[in-house]
Protein backbone atom coordinates (compact mmCIF):
# COMPACT_ATOMS: atom_id res chain seq x y z
CA UNK A 1 0.00 0.00 0.00
CA UNK A 2 1.31 3.45 -0.84
CA UNK A 3 1.96 5.97 1.92
CA UNK A 4 -0.81 8.15 0.45
CA UNK A 5 -3.34 5.30 0.69
CA UNK A 6 -2.25 4.61 4.26
CA UNK A 7 -2.68 8.28 5.16
CA UNK A 8 -6.08 8.33 3.45
CA UNK A 9 -7.15 5.20 5.39
CA UNK A 10 -5.99 6.77 8.64
CA UNK A 11 -7.96 9.93 7.90
CA UNK A 12 -11.05 7.85 7.13
CA UNK A 13 -10.68 5.92 10.39
CA UNK A 14 -10.16 9.16 12.31
CA UNK A 15 -13.31 10.63 10.77
CA UNK A 16 -15.31 7.47 11.51
CA UNK A 17 -14.03 7.46 15.09
CA UNK A 18 -14.97 11.11 15.53
CA UNK A 19 -18.47 10.62 14.12
CA UNK A 20 -19.27 7.37 15.90
CA UNK A 21 -17.37 7.91 19.13
CA UNK A 22 -15.76 4.51 18.61
CA UNK A 23 -12.06 4.03 18.11
CA UNK A 24 -11.28 1.75 15.22
CA UNK A 25 -7.75 0.79 14.33
CA UNK A 26 -6.47 -0.95 11.25
CA UNK A 27 -5.58 -4.59 11.71
CA UNK A 28 -7.28 -5.12 15.05
CA UNK A 29 -10.10 -7.59 15.54
CA UNK A 30 -13.40 -5.84 16.10
CA UNK A 31 -14.92 -6.04 19.56
CA UNK A 32 -18.22 -7.94 19.85
CA UNK A 33 -20.16 -4.71 20.41
CA UNK A 34 -18.62 -3.18 17.27
CA UNK A 35 -19.64 -6.24 15.27
CA UNK A 36 -23.14 -5.93 16.71
CA UNK A 37 -23.41 -2.26 15.69
CA UNK A 38 -22.38 -3.15 12.14
CA UNK A 39 -24.79 -6.11 12.08
CA UNK A 40 -27.66 -3.88 13.23
CA UNK A 41 -26.88 -1.34 10.54
CA UNK A 42 -26.93 -4.08 7.90
CA UNK A 43 -30.16 -5.62 9.19
CA UNK A 44 -32.14 -2.43 9.84
CA UNK A 45 -30.40 0.03 7.52
CA UNK A 46 -30.14 2.36 10.55
CA UNK A 47 -26.96 3.30 12.37
CA UNK A 48 -27.86 3.14 16.06
CA UNK A 49 -25.38 5.81 17.18
CA UNK A 50 -25.72 9.34 15.89
CA UNK A 51 -24.30 12.70 16.83
CA UNK A 52 -26.39 15.87 16.90
CA UNK A 53 -25.92 18.91 14.74
CA UNK A 54 -28.07 20.86 17.17
CA UNK A 55 -29.31 20.56 20.73
CA UNK A 56 -32.92 21.58 21.00
CA UNK A 57 -33.18 24.88 19.12
CA UNK A 58 -29.44 25.57 19.28
CA UNK A 59 -27.32 24.78 16.21
CA UNK A 60 -23.88 23.46 17.14
CA UNK A 61 -20.72 24.57 15.38
CA UNK A 62 -18.51 21.81 14.00
CA UNK A 63 -16.03 22.43 16.82
CA UNK A 64 -18.73 22.15 19.46
CA UNK A 65 -20.07 18.98 17.84
CA UNK A 66 -16.59 17.51 18.06
CA UNK A 67 -16.13 18.62 21.68
CA UNK A 68 -19.59 17.31 22.56
CA UNK A 69 -18.92 13.87 21.08
CA UNK A 70 -15.57 13.70 22.84
CA UNK A 71 -17.10 14.72 26.17
CA UNK A 72 -20.14 12.44 25.88
CA UNK A 73 -18.40 9.36 24.57
CA UNK A 74 -15.01 9.57 26.24
CA UNK A 75 -15.38 11.46 29.53
CA UNK A 76 -18.94 11.13 30.84
CA UNK A 77 -19.87 8.23 33.11
CA UNK A 78 -23.52 7.43 33.78
CA UNK A 79 -25.32 4.97 35.99
CA UNK A 80 -26.75 2.18 33.86
CA UNK A 81 -29.34 0.12 35.78
CA UNK A 82 -28.04 -3.37 36.34
CA UNK A 83 -24.48 -2.47 35.32
CA UNK A 84 -23.37 0.43 37.52
CA UNK A 85 -21.56 3.63 36.56
CA UNK A 86 -19.92 3.21 33.18
CA UNK A 87 -18.56 5.27 30.33
CA UNK A 88 -20.15 5.16 26.87
CA UNK A 89 -18.15 2.25 25.44
CA UNK A 90 -18.47 0.22 28.63
CA UNK A 91 -22.23 0.81 28.58
CA UNK A 92 -22.60 -0.24 24.93
CA UNK A 93 -20.42 -3.29 25.58
CA UNK A 94 -22.38 -4.30 28.70
CA UNK A 95 -25.81 -3.75 27.18
CA UNK A 96 -25.09 -5.52 23.87
CA UNK A 97 -23.72 -8.49 25.81
CA UNK A 98 -26.73 -8.80 28.12
CA UNK A 99 -29.42 -11.49 27.97
CA UNK A 100 -32.18 -8.88 27.91
CA UNK A 101 -30.67 -7.22 24.84
CA UNK A 102 -30.11 -10.48 23.01
CA UNK A 103 -33.76 -11.43 23.51
CA UNK A 104 -35.33 -8.42 21.79
CA UNK A 105 -35.92 -7.71 18.06
CA UNK A 106 -33.37 -5.72 16.08
CA UNK A 107 -35.63 -2.66 15.82
CA UNK A 108 -35.92 -2.55 19.62
CA UNK A 109 -32.13 -2.94 19.89
CA UNK A 110 -31.63 0.14 17.70
CA UNK A 111 -34.13 2.06 19.84
CA UNK A 112 -32.36 0.98 23.04
CA UNK A 113 -28.91 1.94 21.74
CA UNK A 114 -30.20 5.28 20.47
CA UNK A 115 -31.65 5.99 23.90
CA UNK A 116 -28.29 5.22 25.55
CA UNK A 117 -26.55 7.40 22.98
CA UNK A 118 -28.98 10.27 23.64
CA UNK A 119 -28.49 10.01 27.42
CA UNK A 120 -24.73 10.35 27.02
CA UNK A 121 -25.08 13.20 24.49
CA UNK A 122 -27.41 15.13 26.83
CA UNK A 123 -25.08 14.62 29.82
CA UNK A 124 -22.10 15.63 27.67
CA UNK A 125 -23.90 18.77 26.51
CA UNK A 126 -24.68 19.86 30.07
CA UNK A 127 -21.07 19.18 31.10
CA UNK A 128 -19.78 21.11 28.10
CA UNK A 129 -21.88 24.13 29.04
CA UNK A 130 -19.87 24.32 32.27
CA UNK A 131 -16.73 24.98 30.21
CA UNK A 132 -15.87 28.72 30.18
CA UNK A 133 -15.14 28.40 26.45
CA UNK A 134 -18.87 27.82 25.93
CA UNK A 135 -20.21 30.62 28.15
CA UNK A 136 -22.13 32.15 25.22
CA UNK A 137 -23.67 28.78 24.39
CA UNK A 138 -24.70 28.35 28.02
CA UNK A 139 -26.38 31.74 27.98
CA UNK A 140 -28.27 30.89 24.76
CA UNK A 141 -29.32 27.52 26.20
CA UNK A 142 -30.60 29.13 29.42
CA UNK A 143 -32.56 31.72 27.43
CA UNK A 144 -34.20 29.01 25.31
CA UNK A 145 -35.08 27.04 28.45
CA UNK A 146 -36.62 30.17 30.05
CA UNK A 147 -38.71 30.77 26.94
CA UNK A 148 -39.91 27.15 27.03
CA UNK A 149 -40.90 27.46 30.69
CA UNK A 150 -42.83 30.66 30.02
CA UNK A 151 -44.63 29.02 27.10
CA UNK A 152 -43.16 31.28 24.45
CA UNK A 153 -41.19 28.59 22.67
Amino acid sequence: MTPLATQKDQMSLALLSNISGLRLKRGEELEDYEKELIRLQRMTNKWPLTNPQKMGQIKLSYGMQSDLVNMAKNEIRLNTPGFGTLDFRQTIMAVTGSREYKGIPDKAKVTMLRSINQNFIEAGFLALLENPEYANMRQAYEQVEQLKESGRR
